[in-house]
């Protein structure tokens, strides 16, 4: 299923256009997650879009969700803090200056699993700057992926249908090319924006079920045509 909506010049987010829900074809665990993972997704887009139009959400009417809604009150938490609703959006489609951040929701056995497993695939003087990346923080430098770019992309995801993951397709990208490098035969290249979109959004270009990273079983693939 996917959201129609006729588009006019007052829908800024393009998400809105592209947000992938619910699978009619999908059973038990992946139809429940499937929930989870589009009414996170509608209410980023939502208030994404009250910044957009009407600038700073008014403190009430956030308190008012957070009574009616608790189990979204850390989401709208994380929003606050890292200033999406806060501020009217002065965004033109230029390249934003400030580095993006990206907030991973894994418990501490998860997280220190997916570190140690990332880290096989860079150099050891990078394990650390990584770690920083995927707690949160900023670094000052490109990290380099010593393998294909397809196959650190579809971990986000992963991420991302996990429900891990909160931030848009185009926000995960903006963070993945502001802080990533991969190896090729070539050298040290940047990663292709195009071809990561296509991955995070469309499942395009994605690695194959041998090639996939981080194979956990807390860590669910989603099956796609092209996959089977």
């Amino acid at each position: 299923m996917r959201l129609q909506i006729e588009k006019t010049d007052q829908y800024r987010f393009s998400e809105l256009y592209n947000a992938e829900f619910i699978d009619e074809q999908a059973e038990g665990r992946e139809t429940l997650q499937g929930v989870f993972v589009t009414l996170t997704r509608a209410l980023h887009y939502l208030f994404g879009e009250i910044r957009s139009r009407y600038g700073r959400a008014d403190k009430t009417f956030l308190g008012k969700i957070k009574n009616r809604y608790p189990e979204y009150a850390e989401l709208l938490n994380v929003a606050q803090k890292r200033g999406r609703l806060n501020g009217r959006s002065n965004r033109k489609h230029q390249i934003v200056e400030t580095l993006p951040l990206l907030r991973i929701h894994l418990n501490k056995e998860q997280f220190d699993e997916l570190n140690r497993e990332l880290c096989k695939f860079f150099d050891a003087g990078d394990h650390g700057d990584l770690k920083r990346l995927l707690q949160g923080e900023s670094i000052t430098r490109k990290l380099t992926f010593l393998s294909n770019q397809n196959r650190l992309v579809e971990v986000f995801r992963r991420l991302k249908y996990n429900g891990f993951l909160f931030e848009t397709s185009t926000e995960i990208r903006n963070w993945l090319c502001s802080n990533f490098m991969y190896r090729s035969k070539e050298g040290d290249r940047k990663l292709n924006p195009h071809s990561v979109w296509d991955i995070l959004s469309k499942a395009k270009g994605e690695p194959s079920r041998k090639s996939r990273i981080c194979k956990f079983e807390w860590f669910h693939y989603k099956i796609t045509k092209t996959n089977l």
